[in-house]
């Protein structure tokens, strides 16, 4: 067998595969240029570019369209050239191919499966070094907390997560949906209330950006801080107690158990906030709170009662954390005030809409609410909808 390499291209860019005698030795992401991403492969693999692959390799690259396509495939058959590295390397990779499409594993996890407990940052060094890194699958590795980490392919977390979302794993965040997911969503709920297009013509498409790096406990952090407050306030509040008790790049359970109340107050927050923030710090470090991938798996009514038992959580919070955290596109927040403002503007109410009523105007948009409740938050910021 000769060896060689190919570029072809996918849905997530122009890949490439390169191939000697012993089996795949490289795998190319996409790079920020095609001439980039040859020459990549080019050094890395010691072989040339060929411009038409041999038929193994053509059918290693349908598979990987399949994948892509939603058709998953773990490529175990496939022989890899892992000649040249440690023993150790080798054990990590081989552990890391029995990961399959919809599972995760986090670095530490990968390290104690791998014979070398303790050793994470190793395997994060080993992930960076992976020739092959679709076909071992290094995307699926997360850090502690089944955080996205990161990811050395250019793209960086956004390929890793989007990646993720093919494969079910990540099955809830906007920014990996589908394409088309969301334009199909705004097209719906026009075509179920006609009068929502001039929603769509004055707010322009829908934007919920999800910060990927958030853990949940940051997440329900700055939800309780943010009850019943302006942006502003709770922005300036959150970065209060974080400049107070924060130690690190995250704010973590253990920060604000630490802190007395009296440091805590200083900082802005009540009394309420206060006992919020630390039962939801004590129920986080006793594992009643679910982490990202749990939640993810779940529907949002078991989500919302098991996160209204921490005190001070409502199913407002939830729902938020529902929108801007997990991105699910079906939630209806009847108890938000710019929801209700904003639909008694659209309907020309004068008053605004009970949240009985906001949930029954609501089912006409089902399963988009979120799409729908966002429109809405934005007319109630510009007070009319355009004619």
């Amino acid at each position: 067998m000769k060896s060689g390499f190919f570029l072809f291209e996918t849905t997530i860019g122009t890949c490439g595969i390169a191939w000697n005698e012993k089996g795949i030795n490289y795998f190319g992401f996409p790079e920020k240029s095609v001439t980039e991403l040859s020459e990549k492969i080019r050094k890395c693999s010691q072989t040339e570019e060929t411009k038409k692959p041999p038929a193994f390799i053509k059918g290693i690259i349908d598979r990987i369209h399949k994948h892509l396509d939603g058709k998953f495939d773990d490529f175990l058959d496939l022989e890899i050239d892992l000649e040249g590295y440690s023993d150790f390397y080798k054990e990590i990779y081989n552990n890391l191919r029995k990961v399959l499409p919809g599972k995760t594993v986090t670095y530490a996890e990968l390290a104690e499966k791998s014979g070398k407990p303790g050793a994470a940052r190793a395997v994060g060094t080993a992930m960076g070094k992976n020739p092959v890194g679709f076909l071992i699958p290094c995307h699926r590795v997360l850090s502690a907390g089944n955080m996205l980490g990161g990811f050395s392919a250019h793209g960086g977390a956004k390929l890793k997560a989007y990646l993720l979302s093919i494969e079910g794993a990540f099955p809830n965040l906007y920014k990996n949906r589908k394409k088309g997911e969301i334009e199909t969503g705004v097209e719906y709920l026009c075509s179920r209330d006609k009068k929502f297009s001039r929603l769509v013509e004055s707010f322009g498409p829908f934007k919920v950006e999800i910060d990927h790096e958030q853990s949940i406990f940051d997440a329900l952090f700055d939800s309780i801080i943010s009850q019943q407050l302006s942006g502003k306030a709770a922005s300036t509040i959150s970065a209060r107690v974080r400049t107070a008790v924060q130690k690190g790049k995250r704010i973590l359970p253990e920060h604000i158990l630490k802190a007395t109340d009296e440091k805590l107050r200083e900082c802005g927050l009540s009394r309420a906030k206060t006992a919020a923030l630390r039962d939801l710090s004590e129920k986080t470090l006793m594992k009643q709170i679910p982490d990202f991938q749990e939640l993810s798996n779940m529907e949002n009514e078991k989500i919302i009662e098991i996160l209204t038992k921490v005190k001070g959580i409502g199913p407002w919070t939830v729902e938020m954390l529902l929108i801007f955290r997990l991105g699910h596109l079906d939630v209806w927040p009847v108890n938000d005030l710019g929801v209700r403002k904003g639909l008694s503007i659209y309907l020309r109410l004068k008053e605004l809409p009970t949240p009985a009523e906001t949930a029954e105007f609501g089912m006409k948009w089902k399963p988009y609410r979120t799409i729908a409740a966002w429109y809405f938050w934005r007319l109630a910021e510009k007070g009319e909808l355009k004619k």
